[in-house]
């Protein structure tokens, strides 16, 4: 059975300078606000240390009730900025979640079907090479945490024909130049992306580049969702905003959620800790594209189906919401729940200590070592390139976005996850 992974980096952000922010948040009670500013307390400690810009985190019910949000942000790095529900953040690996949730939704209408051949909509891969190390013997994927021998790489014909399961698997071979391999990173790196460039000149780019393995053989993360989402256009005539538009932000009325910013929207700076110390990032200190970064003007054409979305924190809450309720919203359905279901299935990871991982979503069975404080069992995890994180509860309904915008934070964003979760949950759904 050809299994599927994605590597979710739990982890949560946190900001410095306090500005609490709590939208419509109604703390009935003396015990409401107690909890509340217990949760506080503790992501105001993760900020003193001065590892984040700025941290929304939001918690709702599946009703769309405000459970709990508190935001702050750092003065000392961005004095000016003002945080809300509202305000918008690049979510990079967030949007895969709903661009498979596209992809399973075209295959509920019978337009695609995951065992279909990738080269039916895109036949750009067929031609693609697999690198091996230096001397053949063995793909590179295998090199990647001992590259010593990995360069020059050696390029075969792909032997396994890849699916469009293996893009939701991270199993089709593509990668990010961000590994520990400088010739495959060079690869990539080199072919740097024009802004007027759509998924047809991105395929034409790509397909000189070499995969990192035969497909369907093991895990890799990488650019493996965008492809996905060229094939939702090329299978449907339509843009993969059109198609997020028509089958998912349109009918459950999500309005922050979208490739393309609204009119006056503003983002936040991009900011880097890679030296161990907070700053406003470099032009390429976030570059995992070669040169290129997603763009989100109304001209933009190029519609990265992993990578390329942006949100607000209710927008984002809204979407996972539904996950959340098995496929539908208010009586809105956009997936069937047995999808849901498959959504969520031990694809990969099978006999990770701390979970398994399914299209795109880790789920979680609370345990984080023996030298650490465990969390609820049964949550399910995504986040993003520069910070952004959700989690989402199903035996309690609730789902939580966590908005910052920060690359390499030189905090443990896992245990920060944990220790804000585990005040959370103790605060207000005790679970133990």
């Amino acid at each position: 059975m050809r299994l599927s992974i994605i590597l979710v980096s739990l982890a949560i952000v946190a900001i410095a300078g306090c500005t609490q922010v709590r939208d419509t948040l109604n703390l009935k009670s003396k015990d409401d606000k107690v909890a509340a500013n217990n949760v506080d307390a503790v992501i105001d400690g993760l900020v003193d240390n001065g590892n984040y810009p700025f941290l929304l985190v939001r918690v709702e019910t599946l009703d769309g009730d405000l459970i709990y949000q508190h935001a702050n942000v750092n003065r000392d790095l961005i004095p000016s900025l003002k945080i809300k529900g509202n305000s918008w953040m690049r979510i990079w690996s967030m949007s895969k979640i709903v661009t498979i949730v596209t992809i399973l939704d075209l295959v509920e209408d019978g337009i695609l079907n995951l065992y279909d051949p990738v080269s039916k909509y895109v036949p750009e891969v067929s031609s693609m090479m697999v690198a091996y190390d230096s001397s053949g013997e063995k793909s590179i994927v295998h090199s990647m945490n001992d590259p010593a021998d990995a360069c020059p790489f050696v390029l075969k014909p792909q032997m396994n024909e890849m699916i469009i399961e293996d893009l939701l698997n991270h199993e089709a071979g593509f990668y990010y130049p961000a590994t520990k391999v400088d010739c495959l990173n060079e690869a990539l790196a080199k072919n740097s992306l024009p802004p007027t460039m759509d998924g047809d000149g991105f395929m034409e780019m790509l397909k000189s580049t070499p995969l990192v393995q035969d497909p369907g053989t093991t895990y890799y993360y990488g650019l493996n969702t965008t492809i996905a989402g060229f094939v939702a256009e090329r299978a449907t005539g339509m843009s993969l905003e059109e198609l997020v538009k028509q089958r998912i932000t349109g009918p459950l009325g999500i309005k922050g959620l979208t490739y393309h910013l609204p009119d006056n929207a503003v983002l936040p700076p991009r900011v880097n800790g890679e030296s161990g110390t907070l700053k406003i990032a470099e032009e390429r200190d976030l570059d995992i594209f070669g040169g290129y970064l997603p763009r989100y003007n109304p001209e933009n054409r190029l519609y990265l189906g992993g990578e390329g979305m942006t949100a607000t924190a209710k927008g984002y809450a809204k979407f996972i919401r539904m996950l959340a309720g098995k496929g539908a919203l208010k009586g809105t359905r956009i997936l069937d729940e047995q999808t849901v279901g498959q959504l969520v299935l031990p694809h990969t990871l099978v006999n990770h200590p701390f979970g398994h991982n399914g299209y795109n979503i880790f789920v979680a069975n609370g345990f984080r070592g023996k030298d650490n404080p465990s969390h609820k069992p049964g949550l399910w995890f995504g986040g993003g390139y520069e910070g952004t994180r959700f989690w989402i509860d199903p035996d309690l309904g609730i789902v939580g976005v966590v908005m910052t915008q920060v690359n390499n934070s030189p905090g443990n964003q896992d245990e920060d996850l944990v220790s804000v979760l585990n005040e959370f949950y103790s605060n207000f759904h005790p679970y133990q």
